[in-house]
C-alpha cells in the first residue's frame, strides 16, 4: 500500500500547485487566422502592452499587429501587406469573481465605459451583451463542457446569438478567451465577411494543450464555414502549421547593435518594440552568460560593459518564436 499512498500524495500535490490560465497573464499571446469571402486570409498576433490607467482603474493594453494579407489558395489574388501594432482594448480581470472586463482604446470614437468581456461562472441560459460600433448584440450560453489544460479543468462555454435571421455560434475557453480571437465576442465578424479562428495560444512561452479538441470558428450555422473544413483548436496540431510560423517571422524586428568595437557600453536599437517575453543575453567565448535582461515593450537598450574584460562576446536576442538576432561584439577598453 505504501507505493500507492505515495503516488496519491504526489498526484494531489501536483494538482494543488497547478493553476488555471489567467486571461490577463502578461505572457499570453494569441495567433489567429481569418478568411474572407474571396478565400484570402489575415494572420494576426495579439499580446499585451503596457498598463494604462482609465477613470482611476488600471487596465492592460491588448493589441494586435504583424497581420498579413495573402492568397489562401492559388486562385486568390490578394496581395500582401502588414500593419503596425494597434491597441484594441484595455483589459482587467477579477480572478476571484471569474470575470474579465474591457474598455475601448479606439481613437475613432465609441464609448469609454467598461464592459464585461467574459464571465467564467455563467450557467446554461445566461446571457451577455456586447457593444460594437454604436450598436449591441446579446449572446446566450447554450451548453457548457470542460477540458484539461495543465492538469486543471477549464470550462468551455458554447454561445449562440440570432441576428437578422442568422444564428451565430462561438466558443469561449476559460482563461484563453474566445476560440475565434481574444476580442471576437465584441464584434460580428464570423457571420458575414470574415470567419476568424484561433490557431495558437502561448502562456509564458509554452503551448498549454487542450485535452479535448474544441470547435474554433464562429459561424451562422451549427457547422464551420466551408473554408475552415471543421477546424478544431487543441493548441498542438494548429500551432505546427505554416500560419503560426509565418505570423511570428513576419514580426521579426530590424535590430542594430553599436558601437563596434565597444568600450564602456553597447547600444541595441530596434525599429519596433520587442514582443512580450523577449530576452537579451550576452555570452563570453567560454559560453558563460555575463548579462541577461527582459526587453519586452522596449525598442532601445544600453548595456554597461565598463567592467567586462576585453574580448569577443555573443549577443542573443530571443522571443517565443526563437532567436531573432545573434551577433558577435568586440569589447576593447
Amino acid at each position: 500500500m505504501k507505493p500507492i499512498f505515495t503516488t496519491l500524495i504526489i498526484f494531489l500535490t501536483l494538482n494543488a500547485n497547478a493553476q488555471k490560465i489567467r486571461f490577463t497573464d502578461t505572457t499570453n499571446q494569441w495567433m489567429t487566422t481569418s478568411v474572407n469571402g474571396d478565400g484570402c486570409y489575415f494572420s494576426t498576433y495579439f499580446s499585451y502592452g503596457t498598463d494604462t490607467i482609465i477613470h482611476g482603474i488600471t487596465y492592460r493594453k491588448l493589441y494586435g499587429n504583424g497581420s498579413q494579407y495573402s492568397g489562401y489558395h492559388d486562385m486568390c489574388y490578394c496581395g500582401t501587406y502588414e500593419f503596425a501594432a494597434q491597441y484594441y482594448y484595455g483589459i482587467r480581470e477579477d480572478t476571484i469573481a471569474g470575470m474579465v472586463y474591457y474598455i475601448s482604446l479606439s481613437t475613432s470614437g465609441g464609448d469609454t465605459l467598461e464592459h464585461l468581456l467574459y464571465n467564467y461562472n455563467f450557467n446554461v441560459g445566461d446571457s451577455i451583451t456586447y457593444t460594437f460600433g454604436g450598436g449591441s448584440h446579446t449572446d446566450t450560453v447554450v451548453s457548457i463542457d470542460s477540458t484539461l489544460i495543465n492538469g486543471v479543468y477549464h470550462k468551455i462555454f458554447n454561445f449562440q446569438n440570432k441576428l437578422l435571421g442568422f444564428q451565430l455560434s462561438y466558443t469561449v475557453l476559460e482563461g484563453v478567451g474566445c476560440t475565434n480571437s481574444p476580442i471576437f465576442p465584441t464584434y460580428f465578424g464570423g457571420c458575414f465577411e470574415y470567419g476568424e479562428s484561433l490557431v495558437c495560444f502561448y502562456e509564458n512561452g509554452i503551448l498549454p494543450a487542450a485535452h479535448a479538441p474544441i470547435n474554433s470558428c464562429g459561424s451562422c450555422t451549427p457547422n464551420c464555414p466551408p473554408y475552415f473544413n471543421g477546424t478544431i483548436f487543441d493548441n498542438i496540431m494548429n500551432c505546427g502549421s505554416m500560419l503560426s510560423v509565418k505570423t511570428l517571422n513576419k514580426q521579426t524586428p530590424s535590430i542594430t547593435i553599436t558601437p563596434t568595437p565597444a568600450t564602456d557600453h553597447i547600444d541595441i536599437t530596434s525599429d519596433r518594440s520587442f514582443a512580450p517575453n523577449t530576452f537579451i543575453t550576452v555570452y563570453d567565448m567560454s559560453g558563460k552568460s555575463v548579462f541577461r535582461t527582459p526587453a519586452e515593450q522596449q525598442n532601445t537598450m544600453t548595456i554597461n560593459t565598463s567592467e567586462w574584460i576585453d574580448g569577443l562576446y555573443m549577443i542573443i536576442i530571443q522571443d517565443n518564436s526563437g532567436i531573432i538576432k545573434k551577433e558577435k561584439v568586440v569589447v576593447i577598453k
